[in-house]
């Protein structure tokens, strides 16, 4: 009696799955493999239900139909788990893989060969298209622990899809439709497939549930206007980074950075422009920077930019390439004799120096940067040491740390 029920009750988890991720989907519509999951569970439990009321009367073409639909809710679910982790599916190679194998089965139903044969094919074919989500999900950098769960359940899958019709039929003989379609047969199955089935739907749920959560808080994390990280998000990240281990031969510098004559500019041409011309900046900021870099807006046309780079130079370097890079900008409607420039202080971050300590050198290179007459790179003075380093040519100073308050104040 238990058996009859878990298998009359099994195809109710997939459907509930199915509307859980529809909801999700309906609530951001612009996470397709949300839909795909709800579309996989759909399928996955409308396959249940035709298993659960196959009889022998219905052929041996019974077969393919169940491949067709499990395989392509295997489809749906590699497209989901593939494209969740931004990469693009291999959509037209595993919906090949699925109509190639679900064809190779009908053909075998019409002929003489046993049941077993066509069970084995269509296993097979299931296993292929979860063996190409795996290699797939295995290539992909992201490892959180929830990547790597899916990662071991797609395998999982894969492997018993190739070993457990084999070895079911090594141990109970030869397998007949009759005994394809017995409630014996579907309780050792649906045993199997409903553990299997309640872990995968608690581990996609919660991934894609983290998913959601992370992307509001990165939301509220990022200025709207130029997609840089506010001021508090990036100044926490910062403090958090400094207090962390430093890696080895690894220095850490500040990049403080403001576009110049930008009150001019909206004055002159109005805030849209003004909006336009700090895109402009941001974008050129992300693509001079390298991963790891952390790029902030601290508010008006003043910038941060976070650097770690085993070179000691890598914070001088990265304010050059900007601020070459911006003056190359140009912006619609706005007349070609008004030029975009950006002055940078940059601090090296010193053992056991603090993030408002570290700003407050490089804010100051800033205003010397401004006073030298803007469009510069000015390097702050290691704090209570003298500075031995030179100051790379190509507008690129050096701030001596007697001059620092003067400049200051002339700013």
């Amino acid at each position: 009696m238990s058996d009859a029920i878990i298998i009359y009750l099994l195809p109710v988890l997939p459907f509930l799955s199915a509307c859980a991720f529809f909801e999700l989907w309906r609530r951001n519509t612009a996470k397709s493999e949300n839909l795909s999951f709800a579309l996989a569970f759909g399928l996955t439990g409308f396959g249940y239900m035709l298993a659960v009321t196959a009889t022998a009367q219905m052929g041996r073409a019974v077969v393919a139909v169940f491949l067709l639909i499990f395989s392509l809710a295997a489809v749906a679910y590699n497209w989901s788990v593939i494209r969740r982790l931004g990469k693009s599916p291999p959509t037209k190679l595993m919906i090949s893989v699925s109509l190639i194998g679900c064809a190779c089965v009908g053909i075998l139903s019409q002929t003489g060969q046993g049941v077993a044969v066509e069970m084995l094919l269509a296993n097979s074919t299931i296993g292929i298209l979860f063996l190409i989500g795996t290699i797939i999900l295995g290539q992909v950098g992201r490892k959180t622990w929830l990547d790597k769960a899916i990662l071991v359940i797609w395998g999982f899958i894969a492997f018993q899809s190739f070993v457990r019709p084999p070895l079911s039929f090594a141990l109970n003989g030869p397998l007949s439709m009759d005994t394809l379609v017995s409630l014996q047969f579907h309780a050792v199955l649906f045993w199997f497939l409903g553990f299997l089935g309640l872990l995968l739907s608690v581990v996609l749920f919660t991934s894609v549930v983290k998913d959601h959560i992370s992307d509001v808080e990165e939301r509220f994390s990022l200025d709207p206007l130029t997609e840089a990280k506010n001021r508090k998000f990036f100044e926490h990240e910062v403090n958090l980074r400094l207090n962390s281990s430093r890696k080895a031969n690894s220095t850490f510098s500040l990049i403080v950075c403001d576009l110049d004559n930008f009150k001019r500019i909206n004055d002159k041409w109005g805030h849209q422009v003004g909006d336009r011309v700090l895109k402009k900046f941001a974008d050129t900021v992300r693509a001079s920077m390298r991963r790891g870099d952390s790029f902030g807006r601290i508010g008006g046309e003043e910038f941060c930019i976070f650097v770690e780079s085993s070179h000691p130079t890598a914070g001088h370097a990265l304010a050059q390439r900007i601020r070459m890079g911006f003056a190359k900008q140009t912006i619609d409607d706005n007349p070609s004799d008004e030029c975009l420039s950006s002055s940078f202080g940059v601090a090296d971050i010193q053992d056991g120096e603090t993030y408002a300590s570290a700003f407050s050198r490089a804010d100051t290179a800033l205003y010397a940067a401004k006073a030298e007459g803007k469009d510069t790179v000015v390097i702050a003075p290691v704090s209570q040491l003298p500075s031995k380093r030179r100051a790379p040519k190509n507008k690129v100073h050096a701030l001596p740390s007697q001059t620092a308050p003067d400049a200051h104040k002339a700013a």
